[in-house]
């Protein structure tokens, strides 16, 4: 005769999800009204032409022998470089 055993598990008393009008009230650290626009961080974004950036990908893309899957990289690069030299 065999036995078998069974685990039991319990489940704890979950409190229910904050609705979502809640979580964007209620920020205690930050209120809007007190932020003053010269308090936030600000970066310039540079404006640089997709086809130099283009450009510049396909110089990656050849400068790696032609490899494939790389393009996302190749192009994050090139963003990068174009605004460091701009």
């Amino acid at each position: 005769m065999s036995t078998k055993t069974t685990k039991t598990t319990t489940r704890r008393a979950s409190k229910p999800a904050p609705k979502m009008d809640d979580v964007m009230t209620k920020r205690d650290d930050v209120k809007r009204d007190d932020v003053k626009r010269d308090d936030v961080m600000t970066t310039t974004t540079k404006r640089i032409p997709r086809e130099l950036i283009a450009r510049r990908a396909f110089e990656l893309f050849v400068e790696r022998g032609y490899k494939h899957g790389y393009h996302v990289e190749d192009w994050l690069r090139a963003e990068r470089e174009l605004m460091a030299s701009s």
